[in-house]
């Protein structure tokens, strides 16, 4: 899955998904192939990106298709796409998301680094409809994970060049993450802290913490996502306004295979 979100791994399907280039499962046929696919499918009930909600406080359907090549034991290449629906009133961004990506991972010790590159896509965007540029546009990411006994730890960087898509700014973006295993229970306690420094946000706080459960090839988490950004939306149907950054319960569901 792509842990754009991440990623950051399972907590609250696309919120901790969206912050990092992607996670791959284990090829389970056998040890001498050395290209594995993977994938899933998420139901959450709000998507939220880095805490701002991308589905206007609405459940969203998400699915990654990931293909991974080893090169040698500690080194990799990876490719894949991720895609969810969307609901943007006040964004108008359209109704779907499509993100590629790709990139290198290298081990070194007990050190997983990953380099990649993402370029988030919105299909059905109407230029004329939203009155502004098409927001597609690429992303560099860096992480490092370190895992010492229950504990899983990540850091990471996303930066987006300057593009018209991004009002002609550079895009800032420093996470870190972390997820703790209970015992073999196969639940984990889970969270992230982010970053950000845009065209659309200055020093923007993000975060995310919650519980996830493991079923085999179904995942659950519950948890809780927000920022401390300001961004009231008017609802077209009543003229209110409400808000798509603040605090709110998140739950998902995901199938890997």
């Amino acid at each position: 899955m792509i842990n754009k979100g991440n990623i950051v791994s399972t907590l609250l399907g696309s919120s901790l998904l969206m912050l990092s280039p992607a996670a791959f499962a284990q090829d389970s046929s056998t040890d001498e192939k050395k290209i594995s696919i993977s994938g899933d499918v998420t139901l959450v009930t709000d998507y939220r990106f880095r805490g701002t909600s991308q589905s206007d406080n609405s459940p969203a359907i998400q699915g990654s298709l990931n293909a991974e090549f080893a090169i040698s034991p500690s080194t990799s290449l990876y490719a894949g796409v991720w895609g969810s629906t969307m609901k943007q009133y006040s964004l108008l961004q359209g109704k779907f998301e499509l993100d590629l990506y790709a990139g290198v991972k290298q081990t070194i010790g007990d050190i997983d680094l990953t380099a990649g590159v993402l370029y988030y896509m919105y299909p059905d965007f109407d230029e004329d409809e939203a009155g502004y540029t098409d927001p597609s546009h690429i992303e560099f990411t860096f992480q490092a994970d370190y895992t010492i006994g229950a504990l899983s730890t990540s850091l990471g960087l996303g930066y987006a060049p300057k593009a018209e898509a991004l009002d002609n700014k550079r895009d800032i973006y420093i996470w870190a993450g972390a997820s703790y295993a209970i015992g073999d229970t196969g639940f984990s306690i889970d969270g992230t802290i982010g970053y950000e420094d845009s065209a659309f946000f200055s020093d923007k706080i993000d975060y995310t913490f919650g519980i996830s459960k493991s079923f085999g090839d179904i995942s659950v988490s519950l948890g809780v996502a927000g920022s401390d950004a300001k961004v009231n939306v008017i609802d077209p149907d009543d003229g209110g306004t409400y808000s798509i950054t603040d605090i709110r319960p998140v739950f998902s569901a995901t199938y890997s295979f």
